[in-house]
C-alpha cells in the first residue's frame, strides 16, 4: 500500500526537524551562560564610614567640604568600577575627620580632581602571555586635593594642593567577589596614605590643628 504525503506536510516536517536542533542549541547556550555567571561569594562589603578615625579639630569656625569631581571630564575615567569611587571615599573621609574649633574663618577641603585609568598588564613572553591566563587589570588612581583658609578679616590664605597617584593590579582570574574585595582594600589603603599626608600639612605647614600638642592618630 502506498502512502502519499502532501508537500505541505513535508514542509512542516522539514521545518520542525530544522527548528528543534536550533532550540536545543540555544538552550545549551543559555545554560552555559548561566553556569558561567559568577555566583555571589563571601559576605557583602562593609560601608566605608571611616568611623575608626578620630575627629581632628581645626582652627576655623566652619569646615567646608567640596567635591569638584566631574565624571564626564575624562572619557577614559573608570572610577565607577570601584565599590566606592575614590572621590566619594575622600569626601566621606573628610566629612568624618575634620571639625571646626575656631572663632572665625572657613577651612576649605576640596576634592579638585579625581580619575581612574585602566590598562591590562601581561606577563613577559612565553606561554602565559600567549594564553592571557596571567593577565592583570591595572587601575591607576589620580587625586588632587586643595586646602585653604578663608577669613573675612585676613582674606584668603595660600592654597595647598596635594596630588596623589596610586595603583592596584588585580589578576583577571580572580572571582568577581575577590576583585571587589581587592578594590575595597585598595581604597582603604589609599585613604590611609592621604590621611597621613594631610595630617602633616594641617598640623605643621598650615598650623590649623586646634587640639594643642600634635597627637598621633
Amino acid at each position: 500500500m502506498l502512502t502519499f504525503i502532501h508537500k505541505h506536510n513535508l514542509d512542516i516536517h522539514f521545518f520542525i526537524m530544522r527548528f528543534i536542533p536550533c532550540l536545543l542549541f540555544s538552550a545549551m547556550l543559555v545554560l552555559s551562560a548561566c553556569s558561567s555567571t559568577p555566583a555571589p561569594e563571601g559576605k557583602p562589603l562593609p560601608d566605608l564610614t571611616f568611623s575608626h578615625f578620630q575627629k581632628i579639630p581645626v582652627k576655623a569656625a566652619f569646615v567646608q567640604i567640596d567635591n569638584n569631581y566631574n565624571p564626564d571630564a575624562d572619557a577614559d575615567d573608570v572610577s565607577i568600577v570601584f565599590p566606592v569611587t575614590p572621590d566619594m571615599a575622600v569626601q566621606r573621609y573628610a566629612e568624618r575627620r575634620f571639625i571646626p574649633q575656631g572663632e572665625s574663618g572657613t577651612f576649605y577641603f576640596v576634592v579638585e580632581d579625581s580619575y581612574v585609568h585602566h590598562s591590562v598588564v601581561e606577563p613577559d613572553g612565553g606561554f602565559a602571555k600567549w594564553t592571557g591566563l596571567n593577565n592583570k587589570d591595572r587601575y591607576d588612581v589620580y587625586l588632587t586635593v586643595r586646602l585653604y583658609m578663608k577669613d573675612k578679616e585676613q582674606g584668603e590664605a595660600d592654597h595647598v594642593v596635594l596630588n596623589f597617584n596610586r595603583y592596584i593590579a588585580i589578576p583577571q582570574g580572580y572571582s568577581l567577589a575577590k576583585k571587589e574585595e581587592e578594590k575595597f582594600k585598595f581604597i582603604e589603603y589609599l585613604i590611609a596614605d592621604i590621611d597621613e599626608a594631610l595630617l602633616g600639612v594641617i598640623t605643621e605647614r598650615m598650623d590649623l590643628y586646634a587640639g594643642g600638642q600634635r597627637r598621633t592618630y
